[in-house]
């Protein structure tokens, strides 16, 4: 389109000029302005200055079509920027997609979605997704990421949305293991925005690393990735015979976006 536009407004111009000088040699035939039928101007042109208009002429018609070419070539960079924005999208997209389809044959069926909005207090509890019940999705339903990673849970469905609950909402403990070891405890986010493991027996062989799933309650699915033990924490419950410790969640909640709806409810 910007190519159209350049090439008829240098068209435009050309004629105007044409048109100028065409005037004003019908104006002017008669005066000083002709000698013997030539232009004066023209009369006292040198061949050096005939050279010097021609080049000059030369490199105003470059410079258009260098302009064009710089028009062009940014409008070819735009849809480039385009397509590869779209490339990403599907990419990213397909990958989803796949990992349904995996999780589908190890007897989860999931629903791909995105995370619309979070809450937007400093320890967020609640988020909403672009699924609803027009596509099957119920309360309780779970949500994890394509790795496997536990999110959260559907707490509330209208037709073309939910409200969905993090697993780490704050106050609110869960039941999990300490992964390939008989050590449970319970999960949770403080008010000052710790992530913990209470309630593990004093003793327990629990090691900076060690993976934290789900134990199958508060309604989450067992087994499931949460987080990781960080170090120990020193806790009063050391008097009734418990340790706690600190843990690191394995996501970032606060920069979530697509995730996997399990529509296989709590077992």
């Amino acid at each position: 389109m910007a190519n159209v536009f350049l090439k008829k407004k240098f068209n435009f111009q050309v004629i105007v000029f044409i048109i100028f000088v065409l005037l004003f040699a019908l104006f002017f035939r008669k005066s000083d302005f002709f000698i013997n039928g030539t232009l004066l101007i023209f009369k006292n042109l040198s061949f050096r200055s005939v050279k010097e208009i021609g080049y000059f002429l030369n490199d105003f018609l470059s410079f258009s079509s260098i302009r064009k070419q710089y028009y062009t070539l940014k409008e070819e960079n735009l849809k480039l920027k385009t397509f590869e924005s779209q490339y990403y999208q599907l990419k990213e997209e397909n990958e989803n997609l796949k990992k349904a389809l995996l999780l589908k044959e190890n007897n989860l069926e999931v629903v791909p979605s995105k995370i619309i909005l979070v809450d937007s207090s400093p320890l967020p509890s609640y988020f909403w997704l672009d699924k609803g019940l027009g596509e099957g999705i119920k309360p309780e339903m779970n949500i994890i990421t394509k790795d496997k990673i536990l999110i959260g849970k559907i707490v509330y469905c209208f037709q073309n949305f939910c409200q969905g609950e993090f697993v780490f909402s704050p106050e609110k403990k869960i039941g999990v293991e300490i992964l390939n070891k008989d050590i449970k405890g319970l999960a949770f986010r403080d008010k000052n925005g710790a992530y913990l493991l209470s309630y593990v027996l004093e003793g327990a062989n629990v090691e900076k690393g060690d993976l934290v799933v789900t134990a199958g309650g508060s309604k989450f699915l067992k087994n499931f990735l949460i987080a990781k033990v960080k170090e120990k924490k020193e806790s009063s419950l050391k008097n009734q015979g418990y340790s706690e410790f600190y843990l690191d969640p394995l996501i970032d909640y606060s920069i979530l976006d697509n995730v996997l709806i399990i529509k296989n409810l709590f077992n």
